[in-house]
C-alpha cells in the first residue's frame, strides 16, 4: 500500500513527459522505523529525485501527525506515539503553493480535527522545504553554506 502512495505522490511532481522512453526507478529501503515511515519515505524519494536531477514541476514534503486520546496533536510522532494514537494522518504538499498532493489516514477523527492536522502539517512542510534547500546548498555549494554558517556566529 505505501509503495502506491509513494509512487502516486512522486508522479504528481515528476515531469515524466520530458523522458518518454526512460524508466525512473527508485528503491526505498527501511533500515529503522521510529514512526512517520511513509512521510519519511516520500521526503527521501523527493530528495533523491532532486539529487538525481530528475525534472520536476515542484518538490514534495510530507508530514505525519498523530492525535492522542486526549485530543493533542503530535507532529512527527515516534513509533510508540503512533501506536497509542487515536488517529494518524500523513499529508504531502507541493512546494509552489503548499497545495495538498496526497493524504493517508488511519483511525477516527472529526472534520475539525482533520482540518487542524492539515493546517499544522502544512506549516511544518515549510521546514522540510527549508531543509531541502539547506541540504542541496551544502552538497552543491559548500562555500556558500560555510559563509552562511560563519555569519551565524
Amino acid at each position: 500500500m505505501s509503495e502506491k502512495v509513494i509512487r502516486s505522490t512522486l508522479e504528481t511532481a515528476l515531469l515524466t513527459a520530458l523522458h518518454p522512453r526512460s524508466c525512473i526507478s527508485l528503491t526505498c529501503q527501511e533500515f529503522h522505523n521510529n514512526g512517520g515511515l511513509l512521510a519519511c519515505a516520500i521526503n527521501a524519494a523527493c530528495l533523491a529525485a532532486i539529487d538525481a536531477a530528475v525534472s520536476m514541476k515542484c518538490h514534495i514534503a510530507a508530514v505525519t501527525a498523530a492525535m492522542t486520546n486526549t485530543g493533542i496533536i503530535l507532529l512527527d510522532p515516534d513509533g510508540q506515539q503512533e501506536q497509542e494514537a487515536r488517529a494518524v494522518c500523513m499529508f504531502s504538499f507541493e512546494s509552489q503553493d503548499s497545495k495538498l498532493v496526497s493524504t493517508y489516514t488511519s483511525g477516527q477523527f472529526s472534520k475539525e480535527e482533520f482540518q487542524k492536522c492539515l493546517a499544522l502539517c502544512q506549516a511544518a512542510a515549510g521546514d522540510i522545504f527549508a531543509f531541502y534547500q539547506d541540504a542541496l546548498q551544502k552538497r552543491y555549494c559548500p562555500s556558500l553554506s560555510a559563509d552562511s554558517d560563519s555569519d551565524d556566529d
